[in-house]
């Protein structure tokens, strides 16, 4: 029998190893007919996929603020076992292209979310550092060997990473860049009683000054 792709070219199958079969439809049929599916997976490696998501809420121990980090960038895959990922993308209905980006991109957001926060607070890492890049070859190193082993069983491995950044929600960023100078003012004031006395100061100050121009 013959089967014919998309792009119109064909392919024999044979039904030789399963003879009990061909003898039915043969039967039934009058001639050797039978009616199956082909997959065509190509094996190089497909690059720049983009990606994005949100890693959730995640406090900062620095100043204690929870503040949202996203994540985007790209990744490229290949398949390294044809067979296992048709057999595990026919199971989740995954058989075509799109479907199939759509699935693998739904694997890499899964892990991002599920131990990227994770990781961070671990390590007690700033987010101001975390957001700056100068984490990201960990956490990409991290993601990368998770991803690949969530998705070996279908066959496929994520190769690589490209320009995986880390940002944070805008109004969480004012909020934390203000944090942040207050407590290094404290820090350069000798502590928390440092910096009151360095506020009532200023305010003294202003109050004198305001009195002048009076």
């Amino acid at each position: 029998s013959t089967s014919r792709n998309r792009a119109g070219r064909s392919r024999s199958l044979d039904a030789s190893n399963i003879p009990f079969l061909g003898q039915l439809v043969d039967k039934f049929t009058g001639g050797n007919v039978f009616i199956c599916e082909v997959f065509f997976v190509t094996t190089r490696e497909m690059p720049s996929i983009k990606f994005g998501t949100s890693v959730g809420d995640v406090m900062d121990p620095q100043t204690q603020l929870r503040v949202r980090l996203m994540v985007h960038g790209e990744f490229s895959a290949k398949a390294m076992d044809p067979t296992k990922l048709v057999v595990g993308l026919v199971g989740q209905r995954a058989t075509d292209n799109e479907a199939f980006l759509g699935w693998f991109k739904s694997q890499i957001q899964k892990v991002i979310k599920d131990h990227i926060a994770e990781l961070i607070v671990k390590e007690n890492w700033p987010m101001m550092k975390v957001t700056s890049g100068a984490y990201t070859d960990e956490i990409e190193t991290f993601t990368l060997g998770a991803v690949r082993k969530h998705i070996e069983p279908y066959g496929v491995e994520i190769m690589r990473f490209g320009d995986f950044t880390i940002s944070m929600d805008q109004a969480d960023k004012d909020r934390l860049d203000k944090l942040v100078e207050r407590f290094a003012y404290v820090n350069a004031s000798g502590g928390m009683a440092g910096y009151q006395q360095h506020q009532q100061d200023n305010h003294r100050v202003l109050a004198e000054r305001a009195h002048l121009l009076g």
